[in-house]
């Protein structure tokens, strides 16, 4: 006589929910707890983040946010900037560039692209101006550097890339975070974390 054990699959409904708005955005996801072969299939539970934990935004100076909507027959593409700046009372100043684009196919729903990408300088030794609006800015593209003499004041530069791709199968991710110059010095080589 042959015995044979079977295993029930059951199914549950679950939620995703991203949530916008200015001061956070989070993505609440079902939790499964760990499964013994003892023990029933766990119904999903939401875990969101509690409303104390979120920091509002402590940026208090900058450009406003930018949106772009671009449409194809193929596809439609939203893109993002928003470059912010903070003096602190120490005279850390810290400008950030934020942007984002999201691409999704009109062919198939499942096929989305969403690519982000954030530059955080944090200069030290900023002193001596009234108000975050007085800091001169590095007259480049992306306007992440205050344009004063580096060589003699503590920085580094913190980059952070994550592109999440999406079919009607999976999601993959890649996220590389770099810091460069962690000690001001032009000549140091990048410390560099990569996902995949």
């Amino acid at each position: 006589m042959k015995l044979t054990r079977r295993r029930v699959l059951q199914v549950d409904t679950m939620n995703t929910s991203l949530y916008l708005n200015p001061s956070s955005t989070f993505i609440d996801l079902p939790v499964i707890p760990l499964l013994t072969s003892t023990s029933p299939p766990p119904p999903f539970t939401q875990l969101q983040v509690s409303p104390v934990d979120i920091l509002p935004v402590p940026f208090s100076g900058g450009t406003p946010r930018t949106y772009r909507k671009h449409e194809t027959d193929l596809a439609t593409t939203i893109t993002f900037e928003q470059i912010i700046y903070e003096l602190l009372p120490n005279g850390c100043f810290m400008p950030a560039l934020l942007a984002w684009n999201c691409t999704g196919s009109h062919l198939d729903p499942g096929d989305v692209r969403w690519a982000t990408h954030a530059r955080q300088v944090y200069v030290f030794g900023v002193n001596g101006y009234a108000s975050i609006n007085d800091v001169p800015m590095q007259d480049d593209d992306e306007r992440v550097y205050p344009d004063v003499d580096l060589s003699i004041r503590r920085h580094f530069e913190l980059n952070t890339e994550l592109v999440v791709v999406l079919d009607q199968n999976y999601f993959y991710v890649n996220l590389k975070r770099e810091l460069l110059n962690p000690n001001g010095g032009l000549s140091e080589s990048p410390v560099m974390f990569v996902f995949n």
